[in-house]
């Protein structure tokens, strides 16, 4: 800083909160009130100068009040002052929150809403000031305000589980259950690590400690997995406060790509894996030698996603060594196949490279090189952390000032691209900094009912008995809190399209599959898959009814594996508990299995399930079935296939509302709001689901679900956007590979 900005700093006024300057214009002592004021600014001056930490005086004398991002200055033996550090768009300055002495009350000014985001100073040991009595009091005042904001929440928001199920439908979700109040309230300060089982209002957690950190000035961070869910997340948010340029709302991807400086890259997924894998001529003869899903699970949480802390392959970055993962302890293959494997993984980060694509371990790796000041937080939440490999872990920690401020939410239940959460991982990454992880559990099921949540319970305990335990607190049974019907099972189904097809008609009901391939072999039966998804494609979204298929036969042989043995299974079998829990716990009041075989859990799962005989059933949804959809002449193919002309309308534009209503009237010759309900599919068709279908589609495209979405946009009426989705899923993959040796 040269002598000209030296002296524009000096004649700066100070920046005082209304009560700081209160008290300031009180002081009677006209010396006393100068020599603070002195203070003030060569102590402003001296900050604003100092590049780093290491340039603060010793003589500066300034410790951070645990917990918050408010500051104390110590003048003198009995004088303090509290202060921010705040970033402005065009400078960062000095906000004087208040003058503390022993003859006065001691208060703090955390009620102030800045105009600017508070940042943080990192201030070595060496720099910090021996506290005496005083200075503890004034800490425990500071903290008993922030206790106090927790009551106030307790005595307003927390109520009983049947009224929370009430704000759930109606769509209110200002209030919070005793086991969700319960993990915003650590009054410890450690990092939170919050596990809740499916449909328990994780996220609503994740929206209170938010609004909290606003009301204490802290620069917070909330980050997920879907566009969908920051949207929800965000709404919900400012529902409770008006204006807001504290708190961010990223998912993770869009995260990373700020930081990179990446624009619409191609970012691969398992199901572009999977796609790659069989249509890359070297890969495919390993198909039979290990299972697909659990090659990417290898491949994405090892010897990738530990990339950061092992030593890197030194021919192609991105990768952990061969020997290194050789040795590992963390893989159960053993060495024949890990040497397939690595082969595997090897030509895979080629492919990436060679076309420029990107997976999630790519983004975290170039992310962790570029992080900037600007992309530090006060509070860091993580929402859905059940999929994050450690590479992934580091990248969040590293965004954090202080890693006591950081809350995790999850499933661990829903984890299908790692083959567990690293806990141990997570538990280093706070003991390191002499910390401990608070870990705290909601088992409460708001949205699966009581049928379906007994069967959620008898499917878990084989889970738990067979598997290596991670403490009696993440085995607990899940609770109910509204009734509902069991779930059915549909054996040896040998026309399963009769019975599906009543699924396209309804925006409460979808179809769920394993992966891929189940989607490929419904197409080959002629079947549209506009309402079909994989398990992949279905986290974070619920509906009514949900159908799965072929969702437990297909696994026989792990179930076979699972029951027959008496000795603890790998972790990577864990996995397909979790595809079959992600599926069922996605219905709001519904489940249907229907399955090609037996499944080999029959003998353990017949008591809380009901068996239909599927004849009868298709039978009694005959008439359904002969009405003419409007959309008549519509059909979608796969992401190879789909072609522009598979809509024969005009998609200049989409028809407006009274066009359409006269051609969906039409089209369905007089069925005008036709109730069609009972069997296994229930639904209104006609032009009342209009607008259901277009929020359907929106909620889709936001999930990148684009094939879906097009065929939702399509039932609303809305082409050209159809149209749009479809040309996100049509996105060309190149197969190729140049490996360079």
């Amino acid at each position: 800083m040269n002598v000209s900005q030296d002296m524009e700093l000096e004649n700066k006024e100070l920046i005082l909160s209304k009560k700081f300057y209160k008290k300031l214009a009180n002081e009677r002592d006209k010396r006393k009130r100068e020599l603070i004021v002195n203070k003030m600014k060569s102590f402003e001056i001296i900050l604003l100068k100092s590049k780093s930490k290491s340039d603060i005086p010793k003589a500066i004398w300034i410790r951070r009040i645990v917990g918050t991002n408010i500051y104390k200055f110590r003048v003198n033996s009995g004088d303090r002052i509290l202060f921010q550090y705040i970033e402005g768009e065009d400078e960062n300055r000095i906000l004087f929150l208040d003058f503390c002495n022993h003859d006065s009350q001691i208060r703090t000014a955390k009620n102030q809403v800045l105009c600017m985001s508070t940042v943080g100073l990192e201030i070595d040991d060496k720099y910090e000031y021996k506290e005496d009595d005083f200075d503890k009091e004034i800490d425990e005042e500071i903290n008993n305000d922030i206790y106090g904001r927790l009551e106030t929440l307790k005595q307003n928001s927390v109520i009983e589980d049947e009224y929370i199920c009430v704000s759930i439908d109606e769509g209110d979700m200002e209030f919070l259950s005793f086991e969700q109040y319960e993990c915003i309230s650590n009054r410890n300060k450690q990092s939170d690590l919050i596990l809740g089982c499916a449909g328990s209002g994780k996220t609503v957690v994740a929206i209170r400690k938010l609004i909290l950190n606003k009301e204490e000035n802290l620069k917070s961070i909330y980050i997920t997995c879907s566009n969908m869910i920051v949207d929800r997340v965000k709404n919900l948010y400012y529902r409770f406060i008006e204006k807001d340029n504290m708190t961010s709302f990223y998912t993770l991807r869009n995260l990373c790509f700020e930081i990179i400086g990446l624009k619409n890259p191609i970012i691969i997924e398992y199901k572009d894996f999977y796609e790659w894998f069989f249509n890359y001529a070297l890969v495919k003869e390993y198909t039979n030698k290990v299972d697909v899903r659990e090659i990417w699970i290898e491949i994405f949480s090892l010897i990738k996603g530990t990339a950061g802390k092992k030593q890197n392959s030194k021919e192609l970055e991105g990768i952990i060594s061969e020997d290194e993962y050789y040795n590992s302890e963390e893989s159960h293959h053993d060495l024949k196949t890990r040497k397939i494997i690595y082969r595997i993984a090897r030509i895979y980060q080629y492919w990436l490279k060679n076309n420029k694509y990107y997976d999630d371990n790519d983004l975290a790796m170039l992310s962790l090189k570029k992080i900037t000041s600007k992309y530090k937080y006060d509070y860091v939440i993580y929402d859905e952390i059940q999929d994050l490999t450690e590479l992934q872990l580091n990248f969040i920690y590293s965004i954090a000032r202080n890693v006591n401020n950081i809350m995790l939410i999850g499933d661990i239940d829903q984890s299908i691209n790692i083959s567990k959460l690293n806990l141990d991982f997570l538990k280093n990454m706070t003991y390191g900094s002499n910390l401990k992880l608070s870990e705290k559990f909601i088992i409460k099921n708001y949205r699966n009912g009581s049928e379906t949540i007994n069967w959620i319970n008898a499917f878990k305990q084989i889970k738990f008995s067979k598997f290596k335990s991670m403490g009696k607190n993440f085995e607990q049974e899940e609770e109910y809190i509204k009734e509902g019907t069991k779930p059915k099972i549909i054996y040896n189904v040998k026309n399963q399209i009769k019975i599906l097809s009543n699924v396209d008609e309804d925006v409460n009901s979808i179809i769920i599959v394993p992966d891929e391939s189940d989607k490929k072999e419904l197409e080959d039966m002629g079947y549209t898959l506009g309402r079909v998804f994989s398990v992949e494609d279905v986290r974070g979204l619920e509906y009514d009814n949900i159908y799965c298929y072929n969702i437990l036969s297909k696994f026989n042989y792990i179930w076979e594996k699972v029951l027959s043995t008496n000795s603890k299974l790998e972790d990577i079998y864990r996995i397909y508990f979790n595809m079959v829990y992600i599926a069922v716990t996605r219905a709001k009041n519904k489940v249907v299995f229907i399955e090609k075989t037996t499944p080999v859990l029959d003998s353990v799962l017949e008591k809380h399930w009901d068996k239909v005989d599927y004849e009868s059933e298709i039978a009694m949804n005959t008439d359904k079935m002969k009405i003419k959809p409007w959309y008549k002449g519509f059909m979608l193919g796969t992401k190879s296939s789909v072609q522009e002309n598979e809509f024969d309308e005009d998609t200049s534009k989409a028809p407006e509302p009274e066009s359409f209503k006269e051609s969906a009237v039409a089209s369905i010759g007089g069925f005008v709001g036709a109730l069609i309900s009972g069997g296994l599919v229930g639904g209104i068709l006609g032009i009342e689901k209009v607008d259901e279908w277009s929020q359907e589609a929106e909620k889709l495209e936001k999930t990148e679900n684009y094939y879906q979405a097009a065929y939702a946009y399509k039932k609303a009426g809305r082409q050209a956007d159809a149209q749009r989705c479809l040309r996100e899923h049509e996105v060309k993959l190149s197969y190729e590979v140049n490996i360079q040796n």
